[in-house]
């Protein structure tokens, strides 16, 4: 019983704080569902605008952002976080197959990147390959 306590411990330590910034709702829905059943805390947010209001970024281990939002680019949202020196974990996901947008991803900072419609396994490797210790937050 202590054992399988301790594992549970384990798990829950491991947790991450999960930002969505995607304007399709439905998107940011099946994200959130996705996410919360591989155990991960999830806030989600409809713009650029509303996160940066929300100071979320101090709480998110790691951000995940659709690259044309209305508003402010999911571009914009990487450069930002990463140019104000966060250590937050960004993934970037866009609807486009144009390469264009994978090099602006990667010049602006992005840790990953991925085409819709997303391979959920793939993405919640990802993400949980930074669970263990995501850039300032090692230790947790």
């Amino acid at each position: 019983m202590l054992e399988r306590c301790h594992q549970r411990m384990t798990c829950l330590e491991s947790l991450l704080n999960v930002s969505i910034v995607e304007d399709d709702e439905a998107v940011r829905q099946s994200l959130r569902n996705l996410l919360r059943s591989a155990g991960h805390r999830v806030e989600l947010f409809a713009s650029a605008e509303e996160f940066f209001a929300a100071a979320a970024s101090a709480s998110s281990d790691v951000v995940i952002t659709d690259i044309q939002l209305a508003g402010t680019s999911g571009i914009e949202v990487t450069r930002r976080l990463k140019g104000a020196g966060s250590k937050v974990r960004v993934v970037v996901i866009t609807a486009s197959l144009d390469a264009k947008y994978r090099a602006l991803a990667v010049e602006a900072g992005a840790d990953a990147y991925f085409v819709k419609p997303l391979d959920s396994g793939v993405l919640i490797a990802c993400v949980e390959s930074w669970s263990s210790g995501p850039p300032g937050r090692e230790g947790r």
